[in-house]
């Protein structure tokens, strides 16, 4: 009720809110998916950008919010500023086993498993693939030599790889094997050539050596 009134005194000459609170279209909206807010937060936006993916807003409980962030932003640069090194291998552990339990208590449906170094092979794990186009997958993938980033994968074809990357720049333009997206901000911005992406080599966008590989699969 409170909820109902809000909108109408705000668009009170706009029949259409009620029509939208009517239908409950106003919790089922496909909201954008999130940009980092800082050079360090890949891992805990990637983490809710895949819940905005898979349910509405309903679903995005604030606890989850919370515990997410919670986790997240653990290491520590060589100057010793917490956050500034990212987030750890063991709070992404944390964060997969805490929202696992927060599911079945709360008896939301979905369930998150990690994966490391020799299991993250797309080519020879089909389930890989099949796990992702009913969910999605939440990876890290080389930016440079040495230094990777946490995107979201929501769909893998035959030939392609369309991932969600939060890291917000201008600079974008498309190669051979990479394409910049535009017109999906509830889905994806970039798709990217399968055989580029599974790469062993570091190159951009690619998940680069196994011993550095991680992967949460997140199905409903």
């Amino acid at each position: 009720m409170e909820i109902r009134e809000t909108f109408f005194l705000v668009g009170r000459s706009h029949s259409i809110w009620e029509k939208i609170l009517k239908k409950g279209a106003w919790f089922r909206l496909k909201i954008p998916l999130s940009y980092q807010f800082s050079e360090f937060d890949c891992a805990p936006v990637t983490f809710l950008n895949a819940f905005l993916y898979l349910f509405d807003r309903t679903m995005t409980e604030p606890s989850m919010i919370q515990n997410i962030f919670q986790y997240s932003l653990d290491l520590s640069d060589r100057k010793g500023e917490i956050g500034k090194g990212g987030t750890s291998v063991d709070a992404v552990r944390q964060i997969t086993n805490w929202l696992n339990t927060y599911s079945q208590d709360k008896k939301l449906g979905f369930t998150c498993t990690f994966l490391m170094e020799d299991e993250v092979n797309f080519i020879k794990n089909e389930n890989i693939k099949n796990y992702i186009n009913k969910g999605v997958g939440i990876t890290t993938v080389c930016i440079t030599e040495g230094m990777y980033h946490y995107i979201l994968v929501v769909k893998i074809d035959k030939d392609y790889v369309y991932f969600f990357d939060p890291y917000y720049t201008d600079d974008k333009q498309d190669q051979d094997d990479i394409e910049y997206v535009y017109d999906k901000p509830a889905e994806y911005n970039r798709r990217v050539k399968l055989d580029w992406f599974t790469s062993h080599e570091e190159r951009f966008y690619s998940l680069g050596k196994m011993e550095r590989r991680k992967l949460i699969l997140i199905n409903k």
